[in-house]
């Protein structure tokens, strides 16, 4: 379940930023959250290429 939890999440965030941007239309009130969303997938981005290239 670890392994996958970052994905989902991720899938989960996108799939806010999308709710967000297309249907309330408020993405911009959000900025702060899609910025720290975003540094959060490319941390695990980095930590799963780490591990990939350990192993």
């Amino acid at each position: 379940m670890g392994i996958i939890a970052p994905g989902i999440l991720s899938a989960i965030f996108l799939g806010w930023i999308l709710y967000r941007s297309f249907i309330t239309k408020d993405i911009k009130k959000y900025k702060n959250e899609v910025f720290g969303g975003f540094f959060f997938i490319g941390t695990w981005i980095v930590i799963y290429a780490v591990l990939i290239n350990i192993s």
